[in-house]
C-alpha cells in the first residue's frame, strides 16, 4: 500500500482541482478526489457510510490511520469482498498490532516503515511470510512486500511534495477529477 502522507497542500500544489469534501449520507461521483474528516465519537456514522460505500462498489478508499476505523462488520466487508465489488483499501497504521487481522490477510502489498514496538514485528513478520523487516533503513525508507510473489524489497523515499504535485499536473488530466 502507498502510505504517504497525502495532504491537501499537496493537491493544492498541483493546481486546480483540490479534493472535494464529503460528508456522512454523501457517497462519491464517478470521478475524483475525494475528502472526509471523521471525528470521535462518530464511528456508528461512519459504519453505515461504510456500509453505503460497500452497498455501491467501484469506489477506492484511502484510510491514514486504520486503527481509528470502527472494527465491525463494514470494513470487514469491504476488505473481505474488495476486489469482487471494485472497492481497493490503501490502509495506513502506526501500531499494526491493533488493527484487523483482514487488514493484512486480504492485501497484496504492504508497506512497512520503522516500527518501534516488538509486538508490531510481530504481527508484520506473521503476514509477510517472516520477512525480515527488523534492520534498520535510513530515514523516509520502507520495506515493499508483495505477498502473490512472496518476496520483499528496500524502497527509496519518495519525491518532494513539489515534484509529486509537478508530475501530477503533468499525467493527470484535469477532466478526471470533474467527476
Amino acid at each position: 500500500p502507498f502510505c504517504f502522507p497525502v495532504t491537501i497542500s499537496l493537491w493544492d500544489m498541483g493546481g486546480d482541482p483540490p479534493m472535494r469534501e464529503l460528508s456522512f449520507g454523501n457517497i462519491p461521483g464517478k470521478r475524483g478526489l475525494f475528502r472526509m474528516s471523521v471525528n470521535p465519537g462518530q464511528e456508528d456514522d461512519l459504519e453505515q457510510w461504510l456500509w453505503d460505500i460497500w452497498g455501491k462498489g467501484n469506489i477506492g478508499l484511502f484510510c491514514d490511520e486504520a486503527t481509528l476505523l470502527p472494527q465491525k462488520g463494514a470494513m470487514k466487508a469491504i476488505l473481505r469482498q474488495g476486489r469482487s465489488k471494485l472497492l481497493p483499501v490503501i490502509a495506513c497504521t502506526q501500531r499494526p498490532v491493533e488493527i484487523d487481522r483482514e487488514f493484512f490477510t486480504e492485501s497484496q502489498f504492504k508497506m512497512i516503515f520503522k516500527l518501534d514496538d516488538v509486538r508490531d514485528y510481530k504481527t508484520v513478520e506473521m503476514f509477510t511470510g517472516g520477512a525480515d523487516v527488523k534492520p534498520r533503513l535510513p530515514p523516509h525508507w520502507s520495506y515493499w512486500c508483495d505477498t502473490k510473489q512472496g518476496a520483499t524489497w528496500k524502497l527509496k523515499p519518495t519525491p518532494p511534495p513539489k515534484e509529486i504535485a509537478r508530475q501530477l499536473r503533468e499525467i493527470v488530466p484535469y477532466s478526471w477529477f470533474l467527476g
